[in-house]
């Protein structure tokens, strides 16, 4: 696997295992707006540019805000129009805010 990139000072890295056509990216900690505003977004976007596949890994994020899974609706949505397939495995924290706003993606 390649370089652990520390994306912000409240726990969140970015894990990155390439391979031709595929990428993992691996949150950890708190998920929350002030963290998206570290670029977690370009980071996902690029990899949707850059490679078929995409998996998202959240299990171990112990904290999420509607702000974040707003980004990843988006992101998925954008993954869907570039026929890319993007998927995410989420923590219990992420799940339950997922069902407290009624959200499935």
């Amino acid at each position: 696997m390649g370089n652990l990139l520390e994306l912000s000072e409240h726990h969140i890295t970015e894990e990155r295992g390439y391979t031709d056509m595929a990428e993992t990216i691996k949150y950890k900690g708190a998920l929350t707006i002030n963290e998206l505003s570290g670029g977690v977004f370009d980071d996902l976007r690029d990899a949707l540019a850059r490679f078929d596949e995409l998996m998202v890994d959240m299990r171990d994020v112990d904290r999420v805000d509607v702000a974040a899974i707003q980004m990843f609706i988006a992101a998925r949505k954008e993954s869907e129009e570039k026929g890319c397939c993007m998927t995410l495995i989420t923590s219990e924290a992420v799940a339950d805010m997922m069902s407290l706003i009624g959200v499935r993606i």
